[in-house]
């Protein structure tokens, strides 16, 4: 398997919609240090935070994955329209039945 960079698509995420790094960790709950090492790729990024950048941009984790793989000047250039077509492309999971929930 090839080990994906995630730290490039939370760096991407970051630039496209403008948030700071100090931003995103008071957003997901650790330090601003963490998202720099994570980012500068001297941390790894854990499952539980990218779940939690995830649903801060509001993507999934699939996206995260496609990003990982983009040149990041490509997608600057594109910005949310190409963060859009992405959305689009991917099937999303059904929405939980809330009778089912209650049962």
């Amino acid at each position: 398997m090839i080990p994906v960079d995630y730290s490039r698509a939370v760096r991407i995420l970051r630039a496209v919609h403008a948030v700071g790094q100090a931003d995103l960790a008071k957003a997901v709950g650790c330090h601003e240090s963490q998202v720099s090492r994570e980012e500068g790729g001297t941390r790894g990024v854990s499952a539980e935070r990218l779940c939690a950048y995830a649903d801060y941009f509001g993507v999934t984790l699939d996206v995260l994955g496609l990003l990982a793989g983009r040149p990041f000047d490509d997608v600057l250039e594109q910005g949310p329209k190409l963060l859009a077509a992405l959305h689009r492309g991917l099937p999303r999971a059904p929405d939980p039945d809330p009778a089912e929930e209650t049962a």
